[in-house]
């Protein structure tokens, strides 16, 4: 996607955008392919992206929104 685009160019303000513009959208429906691992990659994506454009501290509580996430789907890890 776009948002993976921009970030392996290290275009983090452009992936940013992109990445929230996934996000406000409405919820897929279950079958439409987007998981909730989905999801929470999506909130790592954008981490990262904050992380990129040296905002640490939104980078911090969305690493940590991501990883809560992950733990809920896979409470004992892999």
């Amino acid at each position: 996607n776009l948002g993976n685009l921009y970030l392996s160019l290290e275009d983090y303000a452009r992936a940013e955008a992109q990445f929230e513009r996934v996000r406000a959208l409405p919820p897929p429906s279950a079958d439409a392919g987007f998981s909730p691992v989905d999801a929470a990659t999506l909130v790592g994506n954008l981490a990262y992206a904050a992380h990129g454009q040296g905002d640490v501290e939104r980078a911090d509580a969305l690493y940590r929104e991501a990883i809560a996430a992950l733990e809920r789907l896979e409470p004992e890890g892999r």
